[in-house]
C-alpha cells in the first residue's frame, strides 16, 4: 500500500507539473497574440492616415486631376516606399504658398510702377515734388488757375480745363517756377520780366509817336 501511494503521489506531481508549465505556455502565446494583433491595427491606422494625408498634401499642391489619383494610389500599394516616391516627385509648393508669392509680387511691381526718380540725377522724389531737391530740376508745374500739379508736356488742364498751350508753361505766369523765381530757373524769370518791360516800352513808344 506504501509503495502505491508513493506511485499515486508521483504520478499527481508530475500531472500538476504539466498542467502549471501548459498553463504558463498558453498566457505566453496569448499575450504573443495580442501584441501582434495590436501591432497589426497600428500598421493598419498608420497606413490609412498616410494615405489620408497623402490626399489632403496633393490637393494643396495641384489641381491637376491625375497627380490627385496617382499619388495616393502610390502609397497606398508601396506604403512607406510609395510615400518616399511621392515626397521625391510631388510639387515643391502649394498654391496657397504661390498665391501669396503672386500676391506680394504683384504688390511690389505696382510700388515700383509709382515709384518715381528724377530724370537728371536718378534721385528717389515724392509724386508732389514740384523740383527736384538735389539737382533742381524741374518735375512738374502748377496749374495757374486751380494750382493742381501738373506733368511737364500737358497743354491743358484736366482738373478746370484752362488751356495751357504746347511746350512749357509761359514765364511769368502766377504759380509758374519762372514767376516765383526757383532755383534752377531764375534766369528764365529775368528774361521774362526783362521781355515784358521791352514790350511795354516799346508800346508806350508806339503810342507816344501816335499821339
Amino acid at each position: 500500500m506504501t509503495t502505491l501511494a508513493s506511485i499515486l503521489t508521483t504520478k499527481l506531481a508530475v500531472i500538476q507539473t504539466g498542467t502549471a508549465t501548459t498553463g504558463s505556455s498558453n498566457s505566453f502565446f496569448t499575450f504573443l497574440q495580442v501584441g501582434f494583433g495590436c501591432l497589426v491595427v497600428f500598421l493598419v491606422l498608420f497606413w490609412l492616415s498616410l494615405v489620408i494625408w497623402t490626399v489632403r498634401d496633393i490637393r494643396a499642391r495641384t489641381q491637376e486631376r491625375v497627380p490627385r489619383i496617382l499619388a495616393p494610389v502610390v502609397v497606398a500599394v508601396f506604403f512607406l516606399g510609395g510615400l518616399l516616391i511621392y515626397r521625391l516627385l510631388r510639387p515643391r509648393h502649394r498654391q496657397a504658398e504661390l498665391s501669396a508669392q503672386e500676391l506680394e509680387e504683384t504688390i511690389l511691381l505696382a510700388e515700383m510702377a509709382t515709384l518715381q526718380v528724377c530724370p537728371r540725377c536718378q534721385t528717389r522724389v515724392e509724386f508732389d515734388f514740384i523740383v527736384c531737391p538735389c539737382c533742381h530740376q524741374e518735375l512738374k508745374r502748377p496749374c495757374p488757375r486751380c494750382v493742381r500739379l501738373l506733368e511737364l508736356g500737358w497743354i491743358c488742364c484736366p482738373y478746370c480745363a484752362l488751356q495751357l498751350g504746347a511746350g512749357s508753361m509761359p514765364p511769368g505766369v502766377p504759380g509758374t517756377l519762372a514767376a516765383q523765381g526757383a532755383p534752377g530757373h531764375v534766369g528764365v524769370g529775368a528774361h521774362a520780366i526783362s521781355g515784358r518791360r521791352n514790350e511795354e516800352s516799346v508800346t508806350g513808344e508806339g503810342e507816344t509817336g501816335d499821339e
